[in-house]
């Protein structure tokens, strides 16, 4: 038996995640799709030749990006004899979201997902959220197995950045009103930097806060082959709980093992379940306060917090998330051969 697991450009952490747990008697391979050159016609060709002619031994894992949508929708749809052997991996759900300017899109991201989730028959999700919206539309009748982006992290010496002072504290997403006002909660004390994604314009965000008095600092996205290099240099990340956005759950695991696997700590609400169960494993790490009480907060309690990981054994790996890392494993065998 073999696995092949196909990605496009910044999913790579993602795919070594799911590769980590599958048993060591399984061959397995990773290909970026954007290697795959061409039409979407031959990138289905690629894909497919992948499990011919022994297809009925080999598996394929799509992580499922915007622009892997098209052609995995077409995929799972019309290859009949291969759909069993077809496991589906979403790394973000776009359907819900809303933008205006692109309503033909961002309908075409919500059909395909749809088709995916109706006729796909195999699924893994990173969080529990998304199986939630899976189950929207798949029966239950079909494999799931979750999967968090997960695996006991090692000391990486070659990330020897200089640190900021503790006070001076690291969000990366999306833009939101409603993350912005709370992170201004955390008092004239903090500095806050925000790294957006997909693009978005720093100078006029940053003018948008500015004229209600809202004190953070904005910056380009980054590469993700960058995240360790940028977020390492911060004690603390900060993830935050949203009440209005559906999109900020679906993709809340993502942004918990950027900050780990760069070894920086969080800062993030227990209410979240993604965020428990992370904490479990790594509780060393977590600085856990209910986000309405930001002001609560102080440079003393993030510093003795550090000063307190620093009497903690330094090792990453412990005994504990070895084992669950072990569990996963299990569960991905019997997901494969049962």
């Amino acid at each position: 038996m073999k696995v092949t697991i196909f990605f496009s450009k910044g999913r790579d952490f993602r795919a070594q995640c799911i590769q980590a747990h599958i048993p060591k008697n399984i061959k397995t391979e990773l290909v970026n799709i954007d290697s795959l050159q061409g039409s979407l016609f031959s990138r289905l060709l690629g894909v497919v030749v992948h499990l011919w002619p022994f297809w009925h031994k080999n598996y394929i894992v799509l992580i499922i990006s915007a622009d892997m949508l098209g052609f995995s929708s077409l995929l799972v749809k019309y290859a009949y004899g291969l759909r069993s052997r077809i496991i589906v991996d979403f790394y973000d759900i776009f359907g819900l979201r809303k933008n205006r300017s692109n309503d033909k899109i961002m309908t075409s991201y919500r059909n395909n997902e749809i088709s995916i989730f109706q006729n796909a028959e195999m699924f893994l999700a990173r969080s529990f959220e998304l199986n939630q919206y899976r189950r929207r539309f798949s029966t239950d009748n079909k494999k799931f197995l979750f999967l968090p982006d997960f695996y006991p992290l090692k000391e990486d010496n070659s990330i020897k950045s200089q640190k900021f002072p503790s006070n001076r504290i690291v969000f990366l997403g999306n833009f939101s009103m409603e993350y912005m006002l709370k992170l201004d909660r955390l008092g004239k004390d903090f500095i806050v930097d925000v790294y957006l994604w997909h693009g978005l314009d720093p100078v006029q965000l940053q003018k948008q806060c500015q004229d209600i008095q809202v004190r953070v600092n904005f910056y380009q996205s980054i590469p993700m082959e960058r995240f360790d290099e940028v977020l390492s240099q911060y004690y603390f990340g900060i993830i935050l709980l949203s009440e209005n956005s559906n999109v900020y759950h679906y993709s809340a695991a993502i942004k918990y093992m950027s900050y780990l696997k760069a070894g920086i700590n969080i800062i993030t609400d227990p209410r979240h379940r993604i965020s428990r169960w992370y904490a479990r494993y790594f509780k060393e790490r977590f600085f856990l306060v209910d986000d309405r009480n930001l002001d609560s907060v102080s440079v003393k309690s993030l510093s003795e917090f550090i000063d307190q990981q620093r009497i903690l054994d330094g090792k990453r790996n412990s005994i504990k998330t070895q084992a669950v890392s072990n569990r996963l494993t299990k569960k991905m065998d019997v997901f494969l051969n049962g």
